[in-house]
Order: C-alpha cells, then sequence, then structure tokens
C-alpha cells in the first residue's frame, strides 16, 4: 500500500472534504481540523479518525476522488 492509500485508510473522508484543514504541529504530527465546528457545534473539532461516514461531508471540487 502506497503511503498515500495508507492516509486515505487512515483518515477517511476528511481527505476529501471541502471543511477540512490539515494542521501540522512543530514536531511534525498532522492533525485534520473540521471547519464545520465553527457554525455547528455537534461536529468536532478534531473528528476520531477515520471518519467512514459524515452528516456533514461537502466534496472538496479541487481533490481527486480517485486519490
Amino acid at each position: 500500500m502506497t503511503s498515500e492509500a495508507t492516509e486515505v485508510a487512515r483518515v477517511g473522508l476528511c481527505l476529501r472534504c471541502a471543511w477540512m484543514r490539515r494542521v501540522v504541529s512543530g514536531r511534525g504530527s498532522r492533525f485534520y481540523l473540521c471547519g464545520r465546528h465553527r457554525h455547528d457545534p455537534t461536529f468536532r473539532k478534531y473528528p476520531p479518525l477515520p471518519v467512514l461516514q459524515c452528516r456533514g461531508f461537502d466534496p472538496n471540487p479541487t481533490t481527486d476522488p480517485a486519490e
């Protein structure tokens, strides 16, 4: 499995969501911030991964669905 495929399996839908922002710490850890949490408190700021289903999922038109 490629590192890209591993990341897709580890993170899930967030990688293709328009609301997601990747945050990298000073130590190199990666976190996936859900922007919907600012408008709707029922969404977690940093959801547990992998996210396999999400009622707030909004496909990002700039991501390749084949990734």
